[in-house]
């Protein structure tokens, strides 16, 4: 049957979840039977299909098993109502397949993308839409949410939400407001947990400076926000229980994110919720544990019965804004099993990783837990599993070092590009391959740019709510790489950043936030796989940046006063003059092989003038002086610069002049 109406293109993708299946259907006949049983009957009464739909057999990749896709052309006259019913004749064809053909193997997975079956006259915003609980946790397939955090409507405080927002009138203890226009999520809700009073003080002084609210009775109360920025999500997936004509019950949105959820308090202080709300790393440190919520990459949102042309608006929005391809599925939910201590945090672990004396072996392999439940769920869940990956990593190692830390680079890279990493040990097998493959070029490539100059240096980055150990970066060497670290065994870059990558601003953050993050870190240093690091030094465009460089501090403890003098005697009254001036280390420089004899050079007189703040003469020519054409074109040809295209300036490091 065809209807006139408004085109849309959509996809359907298949998947047997059986992990040696190497063909989602075995027969021709089970092929014809899904798409009579999934996809024809969702073109029936007032949708039709545009024609047969196209099916395309797509093989394995690295990080997902086979699986046929389906293009179907479709048409309908009024998407507001058919979009839903397409959707809701897909799950239930896909259960009619599953029982027909007995394949409950077989996964189904609905795509639209097409603007044409989405609202075109938009709300700016859905506000006060009650939610029945939410969940942090992981996707291990689009079919399958392990859930590591849950809240539901009874564990929190009406009252205190009711305050907070000013709606007495409110029955619902957990609402979402999708603030389209300002491409943002925030999921509000009141909360009260014990107080931190001088009778039972269970929080130490660093937790309570960033906990303490409106307390009465030993309790405190707060209205609680956890914000979603559209540009965190980065993958929409959407599943339901029933639907009637007007309504859908046990609808579940899965945001799949960036980087972690956002969580702001409302502290009430003399009767008034104070505005604009405060960043926090919880709401309860004992029941909602900091690391619950920032090793989680999917929100889900379980709403109570909501109106379809409300998700209908919802749902047009965020595909407008977040530019996501909506996808439908079935997913079933299981709460995750506790975690076994990090390779690096178990002693017998430790001890055996450390036997091999390589520490970008430790580094790499904590590297791996620290991308959270991404990682932790395939191999922290299962002492068995956790131990036999470890070992096969040192088996690999000890017969091709350079190799095995190559792939567990690419392995990490890996981790951070896909949405989804299916199976952790066959992913590692797959780039181990690749690397054996490629071992004489990899070698090669190397030599090429350890001849040029480049470094790999080990780089952290540190957020208010992670750590993150990042693959070595290659860099131009500095003159205290070269000096101190050739090697980069000792020496990491340390970058500050707010957790959706920006830099840390006291407006967003908060003062006390930044100074634990940033204060501590530069205090105290940092330990990264079984290592003390101390805050060394930053060259000029790493403090433009929050970064810096740190350095191993298990060697002496003086080591990185010794070093500072070793590069020279620098003014101590002048802290900023100090830092510029020993960050001229750090500037990234090639090492020229051209000699500077001593009557090659002399000093010359600066041109000074005025006083300057302290009241001492102005030098105007400080760090300025100039070099004879020869020497310019000495420099030329030690670089490879053609004789005709000699620089006329150069930025030189050369005695203590800078």
């Amino acid at each position: 049957m065809t209807v006139a109406g408004v085109k849309g293109q959509v996809k359907i993708l298949a998947e047997s979840l059986k992990p040696d299946n190497d063909k989602v259907f075995q027969t021709d006949v089970e092929c014809q039977g899904y798409v009579d049983t999934v996809i024809n009957v969702s073109f029936i009464e007032e949708l039709s299909s545009g024609g047969p739909p196209l099916g395309q057999e797509r093989p394995e990749a690295l990080c997902r098993p086979p699986y046929q896709e389906f293009s179907v052309e479709v048409v309908a006259e009024n998407w507001s109502c058919a979009f839903f019913m397409l959707v809701n004749r897909f799950f239930q064809g896909c259960r009619t397949f599953q029982d027909r053909f007995k394949r409950s193997d077989i996964a189904s997975l609905l795509q639209m993308s097409s603007f044409n079956v989405l609202k075109k006259e938009f709300w700016p915003d859905d506000t006060n839409i009650p939610i029945e609980f939410f969940s942090l946790g992981n996707l291990m397939t689009p079919y399958k949410f392990l859930n590591h955090f849950k809240l539901c409507e009874g564990t929190v405080e009406l009252e205190a939400l009711n305050q907070c927002e000013r709606t007495p009138d409110n029955t619902d203890g957990i609402l979402a407001d999708f603030e389209h226009d300002q491409n943002k999520l925030k999921v509000k809700f009141g909360y009260i947990t014990p107080s931190p009073t001088a009778r039972g003080s269970f929080l130490a002084y660093s937790i309570r400076i960033l906990t303490v609210e409106f307390v009465v009775e030993g309790y405190r109360s707060a209205g609680v926000y956890v914000n979603v920025p559209y540009n965190s999500v980065r993958r929409i997936i959407v599943d339901w229980d029933h639907i009637n004509e007007t309504e859908i019950h046990g609808a579940k949105l899965y945001l799949h994110l960036n980087f972690p959820v956002e969580i702001k308090q409302s502290k009430k202080k003399d009767n008034k919720f104070q505005k604009p709300p405060e960043r926090y790393l919880t709401w309860d440190q004992q029941n909602a544990p900091p690391d619950a919520i920032s090793d989680c990459p999917v929100l889900m949102l379980c709403f109570k019965a909501i109106p379809t042309a409300i998700l209908y608006n919802v749902l047009s929005r965020m595909r407008s804004r977040c530019n996501l391809i909506l996808e439908f599925c079935s997913v079933t939910i299981e709460n995750s099993l506790p975690y076994l201590p990090a390779p690096m945090v178990d002693d017998n672990l430790k001890k055996f990783i450390e036997k091999v004396g390589n520490y970008g072996l430790a580094y790499l392999i904590e590297a791996l837990s620290s991308r959270g439940s991404i990682v932790n769920d395939h191999f922290l869940t299962s002492e068995h599993r956790r131990n036999v990956f470890i070992s096969k990593i040192m088996t690999h190692f000890k017969k091709d070092a350079n190799g095995t830390l190559e792939t567990l680079e690419r392995l990490l890279n890996t981790l951070d590009e896909h949405l989804e990493i299916r199976d952790l040990f066959g992913v590692y097998a797959k780039i181990h391959q690749k690397v054996t493959d490629e071992s004489q070029n990899l070698k090669e490539e190397m030599e090429t740019q350890k001849s040029k100059g480049f470094q790999r240096v080990r780089k952290v980055v540190i957020t208010p709510t992670r750590k993150l150990l990042v693959v070595p970066e290659l860099l131009m060497g500095n003159r205290f790489l070269r000096t101190h670290d050739e090697s980069g065994e000792h020496t990491l870059r340390v970058q500050f950043r707010d957790d959706d990558s920006q830099q840390l601003r006291a407006n967003k953050c908060g003062e006390v936030l930044i100074e634990r993050t940033v204060g501590e870190a530069l205090r105290n240093g940092i330990i990264v796989a079984g290592r003390l690091y101390k805050y060394m030094g930053s060259s000029n465009s790493q403090m433009r940046d929050n970064g810096c460089y740190f350095f191993n501090a298990e060697a002496s403890s003086d080591i990185h006063e010794t070093i500072r003098k070793q590069f020279g005697k620098f003014d101590t009254n002048n802290i900023p003059k100090l830092m510029s001036r020993f960050g001229q280390c750090f500037t990234q420089a090639r090492r020229s092989g051209v000699a500077l004899e001593r009557n090659m050079y002399n000093r010359i007189p600066d041109i000074i003038g005025g006083d300057d703040l302290k009241g001492e003469p102005y030098t105007y020519s400080d760090g300025v002086g100039n070099v004879s054409a020869w020497y310019a074109k000495n420099l030329a040809a030690d670089f490879n610069i053609d004789e005709g295209c000699v620089p006329s300036v150069f930025q030189v490091i050369v005695l203590s002049y800078f």
